[in-house]
């Protein structure tokens, strides 16, 4: 008995799996990657993904909207990020989550006239903080509501430590450029003169509690707290312009120096 070509396709079409924003070239939320923005079309920001290794940079946004400020969940899957229409256009930014296992987007509105500038997961992943131009918010992933609140006391401590670049595990200095408008990063310590990182470098980002990583013109460089030497993160077909960047160190992260 022959098989109709009509119920062959309707078979098929069953059995294909959904396209991912990362299908075939990161396995999401299982082993380390760095997720990034660069210069997409226009100028624009786009978000790219590599692995933690090394080797191509795959874009996942083609919009001409500008994305900015990502930041991964600790499960790996869900990324937090600003997207506005452009990158001129602060008034209309808002914060978006996307499932990088099945490329769901969902918006997360602030109160009226709160614009925000950048993006951190609390901890245990239950909550999104957000630096903004009227302080420290919070709010609450999918699928709950957004309820977006603003912190203070020490629930905005907190999300302030979420928000920094803090090395060591646990934590014993901020990473952040050395003065305003630097291309040299310096590591903060309390009361004691800012110490040279590295120079010229930006956009400094967490690589586990024994390592800090950042970008060296359109380098990655991932460079111990403690002993050891600095390594590159060989970027194959690199954009322009690579910068704020988020690290996922995998279910069970390797050591970050070979």
């Amino acid at each position: 008995m022959r098989t109709s070509p009509v119920l062959l396709l309707l078979a098929l079409a069953g059995c294909t799996q959904h396209f991912t924003p990362l299908q075939n070239r990161i396995v999401v939320g299982k082993k380390p990657y760095v997720v990034f923005v660069a210069d997409g079309e226009g100028g624009q920001g786009d978000l790219f993904a590599i692995d933690a290794f090394g080797g191509n940079a795959y874009p996942f946004t083609y919009s001409l909207a500008d994305e900015s400020h990502p930041a991964l969940d600790p499960t790996g899957v869900l990324l937090a990020f600003i997207r506005s229409p452009n990158d001129t256009d602060r008034a209309s930014r808002k914060v978006w989550i996307m499932d990088l296992l099945n490329g769901r987007e969902t918006d997360l509105p602030l109160d009226r006239g709160v614009v925000p500038e950048a993006v951190a997961w609390s901890r245990d992943g239950g909550a999104i903080d957000v630096a903004t131009s009227a302080g420290t918010w919070q709010l609450s992933p999918p699928p709950a509501a957004p309820a977006p609140r603003r912190l203070s006391g020490p629930d905005s401590l907190a999300a302030d430590s979420a928000l920094a670049v803090l090395v060591g595990d646990p934590p014993f200095a901020r990473v952040g450029p050395c003065q305003v408008g630097s291309d040299a990063l310096c590591a903060f310590t309390g009361d004691a003169p800012p110490a040279p990182v590295d120079s010229p470098a930006h956009h400094p980002f967490r690589w586990g509690g024994d390592s800090l990583a950042y970008f060296v013109g359109e380098r990655l460089v991932v460079r111990p707290v403690g002993p050891g030497r600095p390594r590159e993160v060989q970027i194959e077909r690199a954009p322009e312009h690579p910068r704020e960047a988020t690290w996922f160190g995998g279910l069970t992260a390797p050591s970050p120096v070979r």
